[in-house]
């Protein structure tokens, strides 16, 4: 949790969004459950029983190791900066 709250700090202080920022909530296919809160960075929830692969992106943390790079496993949460 450490590590999520040190990363959420420099992501406000390199302007990535802002403390205030909402997020724009959207499921794409393979239940992939997306919140962007930027243009440059969104926080994908795999919710279906398949790994799903993510969209185009640099994982900056993962609940869960990755199913293989670019998927994302079943009930795993990744944030995520835009490449």
């Amino acid at each position: 949790m450490t590590k999520a709250l040190e990363m959420r700090r420099l992501l406000w202080k390199t302007e990535v969004f802002g403390r205030n920022d909402g997020g724009i909530w959207r499921v794409e296919a393979g239940d992939l459950l997306l919140c962007e809160r930027s243009a440059d960075f969104f926080v994908a929830v795999a919710m279906g029983a398949e790994p799903v692969p993510l969209p185009a992106g640099t994982v900056l943390l993962s609940a869960a190791p990755l199913a293989e790079d670019g998927w994302l496993q079943p009930n795993n949460a990744a944030w995520v900066l835009r490449v």
